[in-house]
This record gives C-alpha cells, structure tokens and sequence, in this order.
C-alpha cells in the first residue's frame, strides 16, 4: 500500500469547494457523472456512476474531509483507502489538497491519473464557470 499526497489551486474561495464535496448535483457536474452524496458522518458518497464508493468519517465545515473510498476495481479483500482532503485559503482563491492512503500499489498510477488528469481538470472548469 502506498499514498499520494496532491493539491490543486483554484481561483475561487474555498467555501464552495468544500461544499461542493457535500453535495450531489455540483459533484455530478465536476465529475460529468451521476453522484449521489449523503452528506453527514457515516453517509455514503458514490461517485462516477458507483464506480468508487465511500463513507464520510469526518467533516469538518470548510477544513477538513476525511472518508473512506473504494473503487469497482477492488477486490472483495481489497481495504477500502483513506482520503484526507483538505480547503485552505490562498492570496488568490484556495488550495485543494488530496491525501490518499493505502492505495494498493498496483494502482497508484490509476489513481495519480484519476486526480490530476481527471479530477483536477474538471474541478478547475466547473470554478471558473460557476465563479
């Protein structure tokens, strides 16, 4: 198992980045896929279609989330990883910080794509059109 440790800066603030974390239709729109969120400790985040799955294990309003998170690609005795993501302001917006851990090793590079190919991307294009 291993981790990643990425960030992503945004000109926007990060009270609607956060919140947008909490919520399924401005999640659906960032990913350009179904999401469905049930925003409170234990609720369950399903994104992409249900092809990665979690549960909310602390919020933290505007700081801090921490959930648990799996994709279809893991096996039934595959743990679940860990996701830390935390919102800071900036002089100019926020910064967006992923840390990932217990990623098993063979997709470490899957998941490095996923974030800054995919994620990261489309974060910042949903902020700059929603302002």
């Amino acid at each position: 198992m291993t981790s990643l440790h990425l960030y992503c800066d945004l000109n926007a603030k990060k009270e609607p980045i956060f919140n947008a974390w909490l919520n399924q239709f401005q999640q659906g729109a960032i990913t350009q896929a179904l999401a469905f969120i049930t925003p409170e400790i234990n609720g369950k985040i399903e994104l992409w279609n249900g092809a990665v799955i979690g549960r909310f294990l602390k919020i933290e309003k505007h700081k801090q989330l921490i959930l648990t998170w799996r994709t279809v690609d893991f096996d039934e005795k595959t743990p679940d990883t860990q996701l830390v993501l935390t919102f800071q302001d900036t002089p100019k917006g926020s910064r967006f910080i992923v840390q990932h851990e217990n990623i098993p090793i063979e997709m470490l590079n899957q998941f490095r794509f996923a974030w800054e190919q995919v994620y990261f991307p489309n974060l910042k294009a949903y902020f700059s059109q929603s302002g």
